[in-house]
């Protein structure tokens, strides 16, 4: 038998049109007979569909991701001063936001006080066996509690532990944008390939700026040091005694403003020095420089104006209350000779027990 194949190959070589095929019908529903789908094309269509759907949804994660790289993600512990038991908050975008979340957590424990206020890393403790405690913090979620326990055998104690559920963890580095697994980072094999493209592959890795990527924001840890130095201490010890109140120094706030490329940046600490190189940090130019740094019982304000050149300009200035310093930072402006100037944002500086303590 002649393959019909072959007569076909033949006309279109001659340029020769053949008779239409007829359509093959198959029978459907209520007795009728519909064309009769190709079953490859069909499912070509169905995952083709799936295709377009997974990368708007990449192309989503990768419009949000820039943004989320550049955010601050901060947490804060609190513990019980007698039995250790622990509080803690993540993933919030400002700090005061998480002493208020921690005010909330502590609702109830008269014992509870704030151990630490962090951003963008992780804080682990480790426990000895006369329930004593001791602090560490590292970006790399595995070193942080090796290094928890290296802190609880120099301090002395005894059976140093340190467990997973004492390790909390707050930054962009820890989480999954589209499953929202967080915490201790990325675990499934699916999330850390979703990381690694999101972070512009290996060029990524290697340097996010060559990548076109944002710099995720540096670690930032406060302690509070008599909190902490007070769960240190056997609970036998700590039983019916309270730390010492720290003194008006115990925590430093910095603002750092850049002149020509305009940005700002924050910082927070236990000394100043620290407070106003973590603001440095933050604002992130080589023009940024530490407008004002207020300590504990002193209040700052911001206030901003525009210059000739029609860019904004910050001043900042501190003093004994926000309306004080408002007006000295206000006069600062207007002497310069800028226009539209006014207070953008005042605050006072408390220690970070009174932050976290409830109202």
């Amino acid at each position: 038998m002649e393959d019909p194949m072959k007569y076909g190959l033949i006309a279109l070589l001659l340029g020769l049109s053949l008779p239409a095929q007829a359509q093959q019908m198959c029978p459907a529903s209520g007795g009728r007979l519909l064309p009769c789908q190709n079953f490859m094309e069909e499912q070509f269509a169905i995952y083709a569909a799936k295709e377009a759907e997974w990368a708007k949804a990449d192309a989503e994660d990768a419009a949000a991701d820039d943004a989320n790289r550049a955010s601050d993600y901060w947490g804060a512990i609190a513990a019980n001063m007698q039995t250790g038991q622990i509080h803690h908050v993540e993933y919030v975008y400002r700090p005061i936001d998480a002493l208020e979340r921690m005010k909330q957590a502590c609702a109830g424990d008269k014992q509870c006080d704030l151990v630490a206020i962090y951003r963008n890393t992780c804080v682990a403790l480790a426990r000895g066996d006369q329930g004593e405690l001791f602090w560490a913090d590292d970006a790399k979620p595995k070193l942080v509690q090796q290094k928890a326990m290296n802190a609880c055998k120099a301090g002395g104690a005894n059976g140093c532990r340190a467990d997973e559920r004492d390790r909390v963890c707050s930054g962009y580095d820890y989480v999954d944008i589209r499953t929202g697994e967080a915490g201790t980072g990325q675990q499934s094999l699916g999330s850390k390939l979703r990381a690694f493209k999101r972070k512009g592959g290996l060029l990524g890795a290697i340097s996010p700026k060559l990548a076109g990527k944002s710099e995720v924001q540096p670690p930032q840890v406060a302690y509070n040091p008599m909190t902490a130095q007070f769960l240190s201490q056997p609970t036998s010890m700590r039983s019916g005694q309270s730390p010492a109140k720290p003194d008006g120094s115990s925590l430093w706030m910095a603002y750092a403003f850049g002149r020509n490329s305009g940005a700002r940046g924050t910082g927070i600490g236990m000394v100043e020095g620290v407070s106003a190189a973590q603001a440095r940090q933050t604002c992130g130019k080589s023009d940024c420089q530490t407008l004002v740094a207020a300590r504990t019982g002193e209040c700052f304000a911001i206030v901003g104006g525009v210059d000739a050149r029609h860019v904004q300009q910050d001043f900042a200035a501190k003093a004994k209350n926000k309306e004080l310093a408002g007006q000295a930072a206000l006069k600062q402006c207007k002497s310069g000779g800028l226009q539209q100037c006014q207070v953008g944002f005042a605050e006072c500086v408390k220690t970070l027990s009174e932050m976290a303590a409830q109202q």
